[in-house]
């Protein structure tokens, strides 16, 4: 019950922080920066490790792939990827949150508080990418599907051990939900045509939602940059002085 109790003070801390920070737009690109490079550098370390090890684990959970590619749209500021770094990143964060909460056991381990670490500085990246930062455009959505599509793909190759065929994939979630043996979580354990045309247009539809949802909480509640930048009248002077130069030079 501790653990839990933690998990959702953290989870609480994390949401407070990025309301607070909700003006700050440099502090926040800032503290994105410092976590994208923490991450990166920490992942990378963390799977060498397993692999110099010979311990079979690999960059092969949703999770997993979302450390990764969020730090390098973050470090190298890839803003139409902005959407599908929030997405991929917050998903991941709050899904491992509501999972936790409902496990049955608790294991107090180092490698359970580094976890809790991990997963809740996603869950900041993809609520500060939501609310403090740009605005999502339209055209980003078709970067978010082109993004699922080469998880997918990735996803497929680890399947049919076409890269990391030593990795055991009984409890990887993500190979779960691609190939529907998530349902026995559910009781569901035969799969058939039927289950399967329930099943896909179900998980599709609730993509769907999310991406939508956070499509228009992006929409409504994030701040809107250049505006903010406009009404900063000394900022504003600076830029248009410059351009005026600049065009009669």
């Amino acid at each position: 019950m501790g653990l839990k109790i933690l998990l959702i003070t953290l989870t609480l801390l994390t949401t407070f922080l990025v309301i607070l920070m909700h003006y700050k737009y440099k502090i926040n690109k800032i503290i994105l920066n410092v976590l994208g490079i923490f991450l990166l550098i920490f992942k990378i370390i963390e799977f060498s490790y397993y692999y110099l090890n010979d311990m079979n684990i690999f960059p092969v959970e949703f999770s997993h792939i979302s450390y990764f590619i969020v730090s390098i749209i973050i470090i190298f500021n890839i803003k139409r990827l902005y959407f599908f770094g929030s997405f991929i990143s917050f998903t991941s964060g709050i899904t491992y949150v509501l999972t936790y909460l409902f496990k049955d056991n608790e294991f107090v381990t180092f490698n359970i508080y580094m976890t809790f670490i991990s997963h809740i500085i996603l869950l900041f990246i993809g609520l500060t990418l939501m609310f403090n930062m740009n605005k999502y455009k339209k055209i980003d959505t078709l970067y978010l599907f082109l993004g699922f599509i080469l998880i997918i793909t990735y996803s497929l190759l680890v399947h049919y051990k076409l890269i990391f065929p030593n990795q055991d994939l009984s409890y990887v979630v993500l190979n779960q939900i691609i190939f529907g043996s998530i349902l026995k979580y559910i009781g569901i354990t035969t799969f058939n045509e039927i289950t399967y045309l329930i099943y896909y247009p179900s998980l599709i539809l609730v993509l769907v939602l999310l991406i939508t949802s956070i499509y228009f909480i992006n929409k409504h509640l994030s701040l809107d940059l250049i505006t903010r930048y406009k009404l900063d009248n000394k900022t504003y002077n600076k830029l248009i002085d410059r351009f005026i130069l600049v065009k009669h030079n």
